[in-house]
């Protein structure tokens, strides 16, 4: 192997584990930000959590607040892969069929990330918090738009926000719904209610 090669093997290296302990960092800050909330969670308990010193998470991170946002994203990335999976071929449902997809896709995040819903519990307002649920919106919007093609974004917006606030707050309940093994038929009326509360809002749907 010639000493070039060699040059350009060893930053790769370094990259790739530069890539795990960011991984493990914000899989760490996860789980502490869910026991413990953002002002519980210290970057010296971050590092320690991580297997890291204080020193060397300063080197990915320059402070909590980047960390908050790196875990938002790592939500946000797995969010997104879900919902994608999960509403495929949409636009040959009917609007009770798509928002019990919406229902079922986002209870089984919440029952696989279970740290999700205590991330938007510890702080609301918090940028990151407020970017996921943004985002939520805007994809959502456009799609509940194909069923009332004549209402402004602005109404979509709104109704989209609660329907995703209602949902994500029925999430509480289902450790309990689990453990009386009542999960399909607390999706279903979770879908009943969302779609109920959409007709009352924009009237009969387009379908």
């Amino acid at each position: 192997m010639s000493r070039v090669e060699r040059k350009a093997f060893k930053p790769r290296k370094r990259q790739e584990r530069g890539a795990r302990r960011v991984a493990d960092i914000v899989a760490a800050a996860a789980v502490l930000f869910a026991e413990r909330g953002f002002d519980g969670t210290s970057m010296n308990a971050i590092a320690k959590a991580a297997g890291l010193t204080i020193g060397s998470i300063y080197q990915y991170f320059p402070s909590r607040d980047a960390v908050v946002d790196a875990v938002a994203e790592a939500y946000l990335a797995a969010w997104r892969a879900e919902k994608d999976a999960a509403l495929k071929h949409v636009h040959e449902v009917s609007l009770h069929e798509f928002m019990y997809r919406g229902v079922l896709s986002l209870f089984e995040f919440h029952k696989k990330h279970g740290g999700v819903k205590a991330f938007f519990d510890a702080d609301p307002e918090r940028a990151a918090c407020i970017r996921m649920v943004q985002e939520e919106v805007a994809v959502f919007a456009p799609l509940i738009g194909r069923y009332y093609p004549d209402q402004p974004y602005e109404e979509l917006a709104r109704v989209v926000f609660t329907v995703s606030a209602i949902i994500r707050g029925s999430a509480a309940a289902l450790p309990t719904v689990d453990a009386l093994d009542k999960r399909a038929a607390y999706v279903d009326d979770i879908t009943l209610a969302s779609v109920q509360y959409i007709r009352a809002r924009l009237g009969t749907p387009s379908e």
